[in-house]
């Protein structure tokens, strides 16, 4: 699994971060096809960078978080509308009826037709 974040980062602008492929990532398909499929988009920033799970909180928190979501080969696209870290529980936005954000919808949709 990979995992994204859709996110306001810290300068204000709308980006898609995932870890770079420093050799704890496996490289993927269904990890390249995102990106390039986001980057097609050229709606928002799409970066492969080293991220802190403090950072991911901080945005959570200070409601910068869009969504976030997992992606894999078994599984595609998954939504993730929480994480657990330090025995402290942090939602993550999603639509509820559809039970993942727009973008995670938006790349599982992209994908499925190519």
């Amino acid at each position: 699994m990979n995992i994204f974040a859709f996110w306001k980062n810290e300068q204000g602008e709308d980006e898609l971060i995932t870890p770079p492929l420093d050799g704890t990532i496996l490289p993927g398909i269904t990890r390249s096809s995102i990106l390039t499929l986001a980057r097609s988009l050229g709606e928002f920033k799409v970066v492969e960078k080293v991220f802190k799970i403090q950072e991911v909180i901080k945005a959570v928190e200070e409601g910068r978080m869009y969504e976030m979501f997992g992606s894999g080969t078994a599984a595609l696209v998954s939504p993730i509308c929480q994480f657990t870290y330090k025995e402290n529980v942090f939602p993550v936005p999603i639509e509820e009826e559809a039970g993942a954000g727009k973008l995670t919808q938006r790349m599982l949709s992209m994908l499925s037709d190519v």
